[in-house]
């Protein structure tokens, strides 16, 4: 914890082989013989082997916030349209709920220059049991994080003592949740083809093989529901 990879070491052959850190304010250096990028969307790892990767936009961004749940709460994941934008809110673990509010891209800065209060109560209007929990905890537009939203695709999943896997290869919008458990496969399928004894010969083609056509397959479909979110909710004219 606290800690952020700064630079890659490579040996006298180009083989990367430890990462130069800051650990709470102090540089570390830890040897190894095979680099994980598990760092995200962001991914340090992914730019500093300067491993390439391609980025799709959906026209959206997403805002959090995350409230306690009133004590009625029944656990669940729960939608709503608003405005034509979808309005998410997802249960968490020691009773909390997760809100997950879509905006136009790149709107943002435009949309906090405008009167807090309507925008809401328009979670509110849709969610009337949360109106006490969201004035409590929710009251500017500093209590919401933006997410910029897109997909991304690298072109390796690793090179020279580096493997990537998760977001850092192949970024998921948060549709469906999908992101976590491609991860967590993406992990499980690279611990089977690593061997201690011949990790400098471990097959990154093999693992982006294994797993690149089930990522495709599941962005393509979180596309499909973001287009096909409103036709979901019967409007009443």
């Amino acid at each position: 914890m606290n800690t952020r990879v700064v630079e890659l070491l490579k040996d006298e052959a180009g083989f990367y082989n430890g990462v130069r850190a800051v650990k709470d304010g102090e540089e570390v250096l830890i040897e190894t013989e095979l680099i994980i990028g598990a760092d995200g969307r962001y991914s340090t790892v992914r730019k500093k082997a300067e491993i390439g990767v391609t980025i799709r936009k959906h026209g959206f961004d997403l805002l959090w916030a995350r409230i306690p749940a009133p004590d009625d709460w029944e656990p669940s994941i729960r939608m709503a349209l608003i405005e034509g934008k979808q309005l998410s809110l997802f249960t968490q673990a020691q009773g909390f709920i997760q809100i997950g509010w879509n905006i136009e891209e790149g709107s943002f800065p435009q949309l906090r220059k405008q009167p807090f209060t309507p925008f809401i109560d328009q979670l509110i209007e849709a969610f009337p049991q949360l109106e006490g929990t969201v004035h409590h905890h929710i009251q500017s537009w500093k209590d919401f994080v933006l997410l910029d939203v897109y997909s991304s695709t690298s072109e390796s999943w690793g090179k020279n003592g580096v493997a990537l896997i998760g977001d850092a290869v192949h970024t998921m919008t948060p549709t469906g949740a999908f992101g976590l458990n491609s991860a967590l496969k993406d992990a499980d399928f690279l611990a089977s083809l690593i061997d201690k004894n011949y990790i400098s010969q471990l097959n990154y083609l093999e693992c982006a093989n294994a797993r690149k056509r089930e990522v495709e397959k599941l962005q393509e479909i979180q596309v499909e529901k973001e287009q096909s979110f409103a036709s979901n909710f019967v409007v009443v004219v």
